[in-house]
């Protein structure tokens, strides 16, 4: 003897249906959530000093460097090199970045830890007019999480049309 299983429920008309939906919706997420990006942190520096020392900076927490971008105005013959050095009262490390032209843009995905110091030295001090830009994203459990309703959302984003196509003259 074989049993046949029956339906959780029977669709006979257009209000089951409706009942299903409806049973559906509440089970669906109603919140959603954004995530903090990277941070953009940049220097301009006219001109090195004689150690070859541009810059420094503090993280107070561990995350990546996602980005570096550097612009040399007045490169000169010799390519220059970046060393990133990241010290901390363990240990301290560093990186070479090559310089390729008058603007560079590397992609290191760089580890920091919590309370490093990245000091910033070029190896030509001729070179000056110097920018340099990274992109830092902080460890997730350093990110701020912010939950919404979607509903609150929504309410805002109509508000804004509103208002976007009231103040059209």
């Amino acid at each position: 003897m074989t049993v046949e299983p029956k339906p959780r429920f029977k669709i006979d008309s257009l209000s089951d249906v409706e009942m299903v939906l409806n049973r559906l919706s509440r089970r669906m997420h109603k919140t959603m959530s954004s995530v903090m990006p990277p941070i953009p942190m940049s220097w301009i520096i006219d001109k090195p000093a004689e150690s070859g020392f541009l810059c420094s900076s503090f993280f107070p927490c561990s995350g990546t460097i996602k980005r570096l971008a550097c612009r040399v105005s007045k490169l000169g013959d010799k390519k220059p090199k970046l060393r990133l050095e990241f010290l901390n009262d363990v240990k301290g490390e560093y990186q070479i970045i090559s310089l390729t032209g008058e603007t560079t843009i590397s992609t290191p995905n760089i580890e920091v830890f919590e309370l490093d110091q990245l000091v910033v030295y070029i190896d030509n001090i001729e070179v000056s007019n110097i920018a340099l830009g990274i992109l830092f994203a902080p460890d997730r459990k350093y990110a701020d999480v912010e939950t919404h309703l979607i509903s609150t959302i929504e309410r805002i984003a109509d508000e804004g049309i509103r208002d976007a196509n009231n103040s059209v003259v």
